[in-house]
């Protein structure tokens, strides 16, 4: 299982401490359960993160570039944080919200539209799709 892996391997370089892996639930199903129209949009969907970060990383990078060309660099704290808490806002783990922005008819998530102004994509565990 990939969890074990990346917990033995944090375990390894000392990031976190020993760790039992079966005190986790696996969440959703792994990815040989998925169906191929499954599979592939999880794949698309992680596509999507993985550009986020990319275009995230390349800015940062402009301005770490840009605070140095002004001597700014050394005068700077970054701080980075992120949210990933508890979020009802996901149509999985909110069926009366998913209903209102369907009926409301805001996003479109077909695999097509995927990324684009008009979709709502989250990650997190698998969803029905057409194959």
């Amino acid at each position: 299982m990939l969890r074990a892996q990346r917990i033995k391997r944090a375990e390894e370089l000392g990031v976190v401490p020993r760790v039992d892996p079966d005190l986790f639930d696996a969440v959703g199903q792994s990815w040989d359960e998925l169906s191929q129209g499954e599979q592939r949009y999880q794949a698309r969907n992680m596509e999507l993160y993985a550009a986020m970060l990319d275009n995230m990383d390349d800015n940062v990078g402009r301005l770490v570039d840009y605070l140095k060309e002004i001597g700014e660099f050394d005068n700077t704290y970054f701080l980075f944080m992120a949210d990933n808490g508890a979020e009802s806002d996901r149509e999985d783990m909110n069926p009366f919200f998913a209903r209102r922005i369907e009926r409301a008819n805001h996003f479109v998530n077909s695999y097509e539209n995927l990324g684009t102004a008009s979709s709502w994509v989250n990650l997190g565990p698998p969803r029905p799709t057409d194959d």
